[in-house]
């Protein structure tokens, strides 16, 4: 099994290296725009949930007191507490393009869901690996996260079918997450998604 995962992990490492991952994130202002929206209603769903639970809005957090700075409209909250929000929405928006769907009005059809599942899921661990390439690592079966202990190491370097494979249980944490996208972003907001034609 170990000559058989370094060969995939070198090949498929390599792949991604050589930038041979297909990118379909090229409509800035697509995103920015739904991503902006998204990250309203998210705003607008937790006040509503903080106001129920009998927060008012306060000069800073204080828990205790139960206040909060950030229960304002969403044009004035701090300018860099917006941006990660419209950010978080447009990284979930990357994923569902990356798998080839787009957001919209139609509604998907839902016999394709466990696919859409392992498509979420296949992308969001190609992430993960390439932030893990870029920071040096490299494919082992054992785990080695110290620079002070050798090379940077993680069994999970590997594509993502071969995942599933050999080591299930890291899979089925990717098939969650990807779970929960799509309860996020379409179940809460009312979102539904548009496969890509072609």
């Amino acid at each position: 099994m170990s000559k058989l995962l370094e060969a995939v992990s070198k090949d498929y490492l390599q792949m991604l290296l050589n930038g041979e991952v297909e990118n379909k994130f090229d409509y800035d202002t697509y995103i920015h725009v739904i991503a902006k929206s998204h990250a309203r209603r998210q705003h607008e769903a937790w006040c509503k949930n903080m106001f129920k639970r009998g927060y008012v809005y306060g000069e800073q957090e204080d828990d205790e007191n139960q206040t909060s700075n950030l229960l304002v409209d969403f044009n004035d909250l701090p300018d860099n507490y917006k941006q990660s929000k419209i950010d978080n929405a447009k990284a979930v928006l990357e994923v569902f393009m990356h798998c080839g769907y787009a957001i919209g009005g139609i509604q998907v059809d839902w016999e394709q869901e466990e696919n859409l599942i392992s498509s979420i899921a296949e992308s969001i661990h190609t992430k993960w690996v390439l932030n893990k390439l870029r920071a040096g690592y490299v494919y082992s079966e054992t785990i080695n996260e110290n620079p002070e202990n050798g090379p940077l190491t993680h069994r999970n370097m590997i594509p993502f079918k071969v995942l599933l494979v050999y080591y299930p249980e890291d899979a089925e944490k990717y098939m969650q997450t990807a779970k929960s996208v799509i309860g996020q972003m379409l179940e809460k907001e009312e979102y539904y998604l548009v496969k890509f034609a072609g």
